[in-house]
């Protein structure tokens, strides 16, 4: 019957080193791809999680000019920029959570 397992006692010291040489090089190679696997995965989630940065991603606009405050999310105008600044943000807010359960009814 032949075995793929080398007997240790009949095997000469220098195979053994060779032997240990090998597996620990294999090791190593299993666990450099499994870093660059994990090292992938990790790098694509934190593409997913950020914008791209355009200008289409923007989520509010704050117009001087005109006093206006934008919501992209929810396609809504504010005139009342001043008011926005000094942290009366119930008008939108309230306007976000509407959406918000609206798209959770609708879901």
């Amino acid at each position: 019957m032949h075995s793929s397992v080398l007997d240790y006692s009949t095997t000469p010291a220098r195979v053994d080193h060779q032997l240990a040489a090998a597996a620990v090089a294999q090791v190593e190679r299993e666990a450099s791809v499994t870093i660059a696997e994990q090292e992938a995965a990790r790098s694509h989630e934190r593409r997913t999680m950020v914008g791209t940065g355009d200008r289409s991603a923007k989520i509010r606009t704050y117009n001087y000019p005109q006093s206006r405050v934008t919501d992209h999310r929810i396609n809504l105008s504010v005139h009342n920029l001043s008011d926005v600044m000094n942290g009366h943000l119930d008008e939108l807010v309230d306007a976000l959570r509407m959406a918000s359960r609206q798209e959770q009814l609708d879901a």
